[in-house]
């Protein structure tokens, strides 16, 4: 593949910079003195070692060495123990030559192969001089960092409006698909993402996304990507088609293999609506108040009190008590946060003016609304014929955060000015991160 479409395949995540992964996988061995049978032991077999190099190639776009450790058997006691190594390679990098390098090669024992793939046992103890040989051929062959990047084959670039049954039908007529045969790969740009979101238990995760094809939407996965989630609101990404089946359902589904930050992005701000939006910074805190936790709180509590939060119970706290906002040029012995504010801005705004002396935190949570709620919540104010939109305001009225309304506005094709924001999935997490924060790191953020 030229340099132009491995441009094009590259991933979002930080890659390896020059040099090779040399991994080897966790020894067999029990310890000092263990005896175990030759055919009691763990570890991973030669045959897998090689399954997971080829895999590492496609994930990091690097040479992969990687080994498994094979003991002397107690009843050759002569024997050394030896790692057996299986070997994936770049097209930068020549395997063959690698294995056949002087200072690799003196070290090593049995072992062959070619460009691409080979393999080869060495004793263990030679394992830091593998590494110094392998540094030295890649300096020797001139591997650069862009060289070590993921390397996806392109087949062909659609628009993803293109994407249909028909177009999977047609792809299925070359099955079947496997090694001499690959399924085709298909490249899409600038697609904007509606909504994301990390699935799988346990430790893995993959990437549900759900993309916008111009005239609806279509639901990817990206297996074993949870971990890059959010990615940026538009994306080129690389895929293959699959039939995903629901029920008596069966519609096209997007298999993602390849994904990086839009760069045509210029050529789409024609389609894209301005929204004028009202957004005041909040005043200079001048006097700073005591945090304590509501349920440690002395009672009575003091007052003047303002009482604020999302579901506040209003009639628990009788006497000389303002619900939600406070009154001008009146100064507030306490402020009891039911629940934190939508924003860090809100709650600025909260302290400079009310001016507390102290602030008892409750611990409860606001419900947190799905991205598709939010959408349909900004869809229903008839945003088309809206001057402007006052987002403190509605920021308050929903209990949501000012970022997390306008990631909805942009994801809506809404320009705003406004401060970069997460996809509105991650500024979701981000809301659910605020309202779980320690008291302690709240007065730290006010100091």
């Amino acid at each position: 593949m030229d340099q132009e479409l491995r441009d094009q395949s590259r991933e979002i995540d930080p890659c390896p910079k020059g040099e090779t992964a040399l991994t080897p996988s966790p020894s067999p061995k029990g310890g000092e003195g263990s005896k175990k049978k030759k055919s009691k032991r763990e570890g991973w077999h030669h045959g897998v070692i090689g399954i997971v190099a080829s895999r590492l190639v496609e994930r990091y776009g690097a040479p992969v060495f990687i080994g498994s450790y094979e003991d002397a058997h107690e009843d050759h006691p002569d024997q050394i123990d030896t790692v057996r190594f299986s070997v994936r390679g770049i097209p930068e990098f020549h395997v063959f030559q690698a294995i056949e390098y002087e200072p690799v090669k003196s070290i090593r024992l049995k072992g062959g192969g070619h460009k691409a793939a080979g393999g080869f046992t060495m004793p263990a103890a030679n394992l830091e001089k593998l590494r110094q040989g392998l540094r030295e051929f890649a300096d020797r062959e001139n591997i650069l960092p862009s060289h070590i990047m993921p390397l996806v084959n392109i087949d062909v670039r659609v628009d993803l409006s293109d994407i249909s049954m028909t177009l999977l039908q047609e792809c299925d007529r070359l099955q079947p698909c496997g090694l001499g045969n690959a399924d085709p790969v298909f490249y899409s740009e600038n697609v904007r993402v509606i909504s994301q979101q990390a699935r799988g238990k346990d430790k893995v995760k993959h990437l549900a996304l759900e993309l916008d094809t111009g005239n609806g939407k279509i639901k990817a996965i990206a297996w074993r990507w949870g971990e890059y989630c959010p990615v940026p609101d538009r994306i080129d990404i690389a895929y293959k088609l699959r039939a995903n089946q629901w029920q008596d359902t069966t519609s096209v589904e997007l298999e993602v293999i390849g994904i990086r930050e839009a760069t045509g992005m210029d050529n789409s701000q024609d389609s894209l609506k301005s929204l004028s939006l009202q957004y005041r910074p909040a005043p200079v805190i001048t006097k700073f108040p005591q945090w304590q936790k509501l349920q440690e709180a002395p009672r009575p509590l003091p007052r003047p009190l303002l009482l604020y939060g999302c579901d506040r119970p209003a009639d628990k706290f009788q006497g000389d008590v303002d619900c939600d906002r406070p009154q001008k040029h009146k100064n507030y012995a306490a402020i009891v946060l039911w629940t934190l504010p939508p924003s860090f801005t809100h709650l600025q705004w909260l302290i400079a003016t009310a001016k507390p002396e102290y602030i008892y935190l409750g611990s409860h949570m606001p419900p947190l609304p799905s991205a598709e709620i939010l959408h349909s919540q900004l869809q229903s104010l008839d945003l088309e014929n809206m001057k402007s939109l006052n987002l403190l305001d509605l920021a308050q009225q929903w209990w949501i955060s000012p970022s997390a309304i306008v990631a909805a506005l942009r994801e809506l094709g809404y320009t705003c000015d406004f401060q970069d924001t997460l996809p509105l999935e991650g500024e979701l997490l981000r809301m659910q991160k605020w309202y779980g924060i320690a008291i302690n790191k709240l007065a730290a953020l006010l100091v």
